[in-house]
This record gives structure tokens, sequence and C-alpha cells, in this order.
């Protein structure tokens, strides 16, 4: 059976171990933070002390529980350990994603199925099955921007499709920590392994930004830390083996970001065809409204609060709001999100058109009233005309001394011609 790594101390660091220390067939997708806190129990204690603020010496007391068979994006979970009465979930991301609590959530369940089945529980008995509190732990080196620490909440998740937030009976928090090289100083202090990891990463870094190949910048970055004593005693005996880590990892990472990008241009697409979709039906709605104001305005004047209701649709403006917060985050990140934000602003846009539309059949409505005024109009204008020439013609008779009782009132008080 092949012997696994083991820690050598200090006086036989200068000393490579025998070929048969090495893990030719190991699993070479274990990442280098797992690498080393998983078999290094003493430096796991330390971190787990400077995160709690507690001051546990006995490293036996640690029990790991890392479940192998459970894998997120290609990669395994990085540290599960028992504690106290506390489930520890340490991850290791270089990419931050706010699907990490809804991620923990589902190995939490896996992790507590394990444990209960460990210990001969029944889930349908009548004694309560008593479990360790989980404290989800993540720690982010990547690229973007972050802060120091942030808490990231399941209930982000229980939202409707406008975006407001539900009520639920369920909630799991993460604690996201930035470990690159210069953030939270107090954290690696109370944990070297910690800060000479985060050394060797931002070494790493270094050299890939002067244009070395990722071999050559590996070869670099633990050339650099050996010298400089930092992870010596990993990188001494275990180089190989690092560097088979770090080839896989970094060559994972490349695989994803190609996968995001390819997701992001059809989510943009998508998006983009939304938008302009919509902007043409905005765009023939403002028409709809320019011509029903001109109407309006050649008869009685719209009042001021419809007016500044018009206003609001300026197209430029409208256009340059939405290209400016549906695409600018897709833009600069690259990533998926792009679609989802199209989607919130084609939401907001389709809510514009509705009112906009609302609108349109308000005013046709008072064009409606305005044409029955108009008709109403001319026909008080043709009584006016038939009373004025009714009037003409009673002061005609009055001329002429003729009575308007002496005219007859119907056909037979005419003469006939006999008569006559």
């Amino acid at each position: 059976m092949m012997k696994k790594m083991r820690f050598v101390p200090w006086k036989r660091r200068l000393y490579r171990l025998p070929v048969r220390y090495f893990f030719g067939n190991r699993n070479v997708k274990d990442r280098l933070f797992c690498y080393i806190f998983e078999h290094d129990r003493k430096s796991l204690l330390k971190l787990y002390n400077a995160l709690n603020g507690t001051d546990y010496r006995d490293e036996q007391a640690l029990q790991i529980v890392t479940l192998d068979n459970v894998v997120y994006m290609a990669m395994n979970n990085d540290v599960a350990f028992l504690l106290g009465a506390s489930l520890n979930l340490y991850e290791h991301q270089s990419t931050l994603c706010p699907n990490l609590p809804l991620r923990f959530l589902i190995y939490l369940a896996a992790e507590f199925e394990s444990l209960v089945g460990k210990n001969g529980g029944n889930i349908y008995g009548s004694s309560l099955i008593r479990l360790p509190a989980p404290r989800c732990v993540v720690f982010y080196n990547g690229e973007d921007a972050a802060e120091e620490e942030q808490i990231l909440q399941l209930t982000d998740a229980f939202t409707d499709e406008n975006g407001k937030k539900q009520k639920s009976c369920l909630n799991l928090t993460v604690r996201v920590l930035n470990i690159n090289y210069g953030y939270n100083e107090e954290l690696m202090s109370g944990c070297r392994r910690l800060e000479e990891y985060s050394l060797f990463v931002a070494k790493l870094k270094e050299f890939q930004r002067r244009d070395f190949s990722l071999d050559e910048a590996i070869d670099s970055a633990v050339e650099y830390c050996i010298e400089h004593r930092i992870l010596d005693d990993i990188l001494l005996p275990f180089q190989t083996e690092v560097k088979k880590m770090l080839l896989t990892e970094y060559d994972e990472k490349k695989t994803m970001k190609a996968f995001r990008k390819e997701a992001f241009q059809e989510g943009y697409q998508k998006g983009e065809a939304e938008r302009q979709k919509l902007a043409q039906e905005l765009q023939e709605a403002q028409r709809h409204i320019a011509e029903l104001q001109e109407a309006q305005n050649q008869g009685a004047s719209l009042t001021e609060g419809k007016k500044m209701l018009l206003t609001e649709y300026d197209e430029k403006k409208t256009m340059k709001a939405f290209r400016k917060e549906a695409f600018q985050e897709g833009y600069q990140k690259g990533e998926t999100k792009g679609y989802q934000q199209g989607e919130a602003e084609r939401q907001k846009l389709a809510q514009e058109l509705q009112e906009a539309q609302r609108q349109i059949a308000e005013l046709q409505e008072m064009r409606e009233q305005f044409a029955a005024l108009q008709k109403m109009q001319a026909q008080l204008t043709a009584l006016q005309q038939q009373n004025e020439e009714l009037r003409l013609f009673t002061d005609t008779l009055r001329n002429k001394d003729i009575s308007l009782e002496a005219l007859p009132q119907s056909t037979q008080q005419y003469p006939t011609k006999k008569e006559g």
C-alpha cells in the first residue's frame, strides 16, 4: 500500500524524500489548499482558532469528515471536519459565486446524512438526533476586487420573478474571507500556514504577470518560496506533486472561464434581442403618443400632469439608461449575468411600455371626447344660424306691417283659386 504524504521536520528538510513518498497515482484534482490543511492538522487547528477566537491545542480532537464523492464544478469540497459541537466546512475559491449558500446546503445535507448513518440514528424515531452546528467558510484569492469579509445569505435566493424577497423558514450563512496577500492580516498572523499559502499564490500571480508561462511561473514561485522558507516543508519533498495539482487547478480555471464566457455570450445575445424588440415597441408607442399629443394640442390643451408623463418617455434617455444598467456589469465581468440583467431590464421596459399603452388609451378616450365636443359645437352653430335666419325673417315681416298671427297656420287657411 502506498504511503501517504507526511510533513518533514526542519532537520530533514534539506534532504529529499525517497521516491516512494510521492503519489504518482493520487487524484491530482485535489487543490493545494486542501492538500495543505487536510494533512497538517496543527495548522488546521490554528486556522480554526484564528477564525473563531478559540484556543484549542489538541489537534487529535479534529475529525476529518470530507466527503470525496460530493463534487462541485468538477472539484471536490476542500475540507470538512468536526471539532467539539461544530461541523466546519472550508472551501477555497478563486471566483466569487452568489450560489455558495445553496452549494453548502446541498453538501450539508449529504454530510448530515452520512453522520446520522454512521451513528446509527433513526430519523423516524422519537428521540432527538443531535447534530453539530455547521460553520461554512470560503477562502477567496481570485483576481476580482473583494472586501476583506462578506456574508452570503441563502435567503437572498428566495425571490419572486420581480426580485422581491419572500419569507422563508430556512436560512444558511456563508462567511467569505479574502486571503489575497495584504488582506485579513489579523487572520494571517493567527495562522502562519495560511499566510505562507497567500504569499505563495501572490508570487505565482506575480510571475504570471511577467509573461511567464504557467509551467515557468510555478517553477519560479516554488524556487522563490523554498529560498525564503515559505511552505518549504511541503515544496521541498513534494515539488512534483504540488506542480501537478497547480497545473490541473489552473487548467480547470481556464476551462471554466471559457465556459462562463460562452454562456455569457449566449445570454447577452438573447437579452439584446429582447431589448431591441421592446425598444421598437416603445418607440412605436412614443410615436403614437406624439401623434395624439399633436392632435390634442389642436383642440383643448393637455394638463400639466399629462405633459410631465409624456416627457418621461424620452427615447434617448430611456435607451441610454437601459444600455448602461442592463449590460455594464456583463461587459466588465464577462459572466452569465448579462442575460439575467437584460431580463430584469426587459421586465422594467415592459412595465414602461404597459404604462405608455395605458396613456395611449387615455389619450384616445380624450380624443373621442374632443371629437364629440366638436360635433356638439357644429350642431350648436347650425342652431344659431337657424335662429338668426328666423330673426331676419321676423324683422322683414314687421317692416311690412304683417303680423305673425295673421299668417296662416296651415294650408287649409290659404284661399283657393275659385275664392280668389
